[in-house]
């Protein structure tokens, strides 16, 4: 082995550790330009503060629940701020309001159910720019049985086991619309133009290496 602090002349160090720096910064650069686009939307909030157009699918369950139930203070927030007193220009016809999610930058709370087939059919190219928020959790359903029923506790255990062996989710895959698949490939085409550093920073390096090992076999002579 080569004694590196005996050797090895401190003049090379310098050379030597901007090449690799500069090696290291022309791989990170070319590895982006692979990487697939970042997905930097994932809430409600992240939606305002990017200042999305907002639209409401118009039904009467959106109009009650902005105005008198929504407890949640991201709701609260986006009534306040995208809705209140903009009522006719944010609540839309489903397809109008989907029809615009084709222009970009623009979220609208609607129906699954209704939104799916409408995607899979006019936004096959979207389909990977688009991406499902949920505004609030689900809430918790309970059962309701008669005062002193003596079935409550043989329900309750019957209950329990239709969710644990995955036969409720299995009846909602079924029943439920699917979701449309994105299958869309990231092709990147990358040149010469974005590559020929590297072989530059390569070629200068294998130069630098092969003139040490003569330095230091000359030395060791």
């Amino acid at each position: 082995m080569i004694n590196i602090a005996g050797n090895f002349d401190s003049q090379w160090f310098h050379p030597v550790l901007c090449v690799i720096g500069i090696v290291a910064q022309q791989g990170s650069l070319f590895s982006s330009l692979l990487n697939v686009p970042l997905d930097l939307i994932d809430s409600v909030e992240d939606i305002m503060n990017a200042n999305f157009k907002i639209g409401l699918e118009n039904i009467r369950f959106n109009k009650e629940y902005f105005k008198h139930y929504a407890s949640d203070n991201v709701s609260l927030k986006l009534y306040k701020t995208a809705i209140q007193g903009k009522e006719k220009q944010v609540y839309l016809d489903t397809i109008k309001g989907l029809e615009q999610v084709k222009f970009g930058h623009f979220a609208i709370l609607v129906e699954l159910a209704k939104a799916y087939p409408f995607m899979k059919e006019h936004l096959q190219e979207q389909l990977c720019q688009i991406k499902e928020i949920k505004l609030f959790e689900p809430l918790r359903a309970y059962a309701n049985y008669v005062k002193h029923s003596p079935f409550r506790d043989i329900m309750d255990v019957c209950l329990h086991c239709i969710a644990e062996s995955g036969v409720m989710e299995k009846e909602i895959t079924f029943w439920h619309t699917k979701k449309p698949s994105c299958n869309h490939n990231y092709d990147v085409s990358t040149g010469i133009e974005e590559t020929y550093i590297l072989l530059v920073c390569l070629s200068i390096g294998c130069t630098m290496s092969l003139l040490l090992l003569f330095i230091e076999r000359w030395r060791a002579k």
